[in-house]
């Protein structure tokens, strides 16, 4: 009788060794996983001594930045997810102007995947800058105070 409880004890030891190993081999497959996508694009947007940071809602608008008319507004927008090849490109969709008089930029973007630009409008309304990296477009919103 005693062999038998021998053997069921064996038994129940091993398939504990069995199963701890299991867990630890399938823990450890886990954490070398690769990580996560990094998130979405970021707007930083630079409002006197203030640096405002930005994220997109689900449809890809930034929300709206107060600025001042005539005032030049450094932007820098970075795609996170972007491809290092594509060009980035920012447009003003219904006035203002980009870097001193441009409607539109074009720029490589940098290791972190931002591009920068500046922003001016004379007229008091609310301004939008179109950001294009591939085929994910992204809107920019100033309120342009006088």
């Amino acid at each position: 009788m005693n062999t038998k409880r021998n053997l069921l004890v064996a038994a129940s030891i091993l398939l504990a060794g069995v199963l701890l190993l299991t867990l630890a081999f399938s823990r450890s497959a886990a954490s070398q996983s690769p990580p996560p996508p990094k998130g979405k694009p970021e707007a930083r947007i630079t409002v006197g001594r203030r640096i405002v940071v930005l994220r997109p809602d689900q449809v890809g608008s930034f929300p709206k930045v107060q600025v001042r008319a005539g005032s030049a507004t450094p932007v820098s927008v970075s795609f996170p997810s972007f491809v290092a090849t594509r060009n980035i490109v920012a447009y003003t969709l219904d006035g203002g102007s980009l870097n001193n008089g441009q409607g539109i930029v074009r720029a490589r973007p940098d290791a972190q995947g931002s591009v920068a630009f500046t922003f001016q409008s004379d007229a008091s309304a609310v301004r939008r800058v179109a950001v294009k990296n591939g085929k994910e477009v992204k809107v920019l919103q100033f309120e342009v105070l006088p």
